[in-house]
């Protein structure tokens, strides 16, 4: 697992931060842009706690897939 704080991250956890940060800023947008409903405010937590998984996950890492074995696929 190469997390976001490991010497290498992985691709998949770089495109969870920029996911999870650009989830963000389209929560403060809605919110800017709007007035004051309950609805809102509600849609803006789910879409925060969206995003706080996202950065969770990039800083553990995401197990990388198993390598398969070459001759399974060549059929020897």
């Amino acid at each position: 697992m190469n997390g976001l704080l490991s010497g290498t991250p992985s691709t998949c956890v770089i495109r969870l931060t920029i996911g999870g940060f650009l989830l963000l800023a389209v929560q403060v947008t809605l919110v800017l842009l709007a007035p004051e409903t309950a609805d809102l405010r509600a849609l803006a937590r789910l879409i925060l706690i969206l995003a706080a998984v996202c950065l969770a996950a990039a800083l553990v890492g995401i197990p990388d897939p198993a390598p398969r074995d070459w001759r399974h696929r060549r059929g020897r």
